[in-house]
């Protein structure tokens, strides 16, 4: 849930605004983003193939920030 609140949150900040790609990246990259998915092909409920992804993308800066600031202090 809190996954769909924040993907809800960036797309109601971009409504109203028509945003040109080069837009969108320096937003990206400057809060950075994480993609995160599966996908499970399964016959007679055996599964065959598993898959699954997390993609982070963002700027160098952006992400020191985060992992510096999930470091224990």
């Amino acid at each position: 849930m809190k996954n769909e609140d924040t993907a809800n949150a960036i797309l109601t900040d971009f409504q109203d605004d028509e945003l040109s790609l080069f837009e969108m990246l320096d937003h990206v990259l400057s809060k950075g983003i994480v993609i995160a998915g599966e996908i499970t092909i399964s016959v007679a409920n055996v599964e065959l193939v598993y898959l699954g992804i997390n993609v982070l993308a963002g700027s160098i800066d952006t992400i020191q920030q985060i992992l510096d600031a999930r470091e224990p202090k």
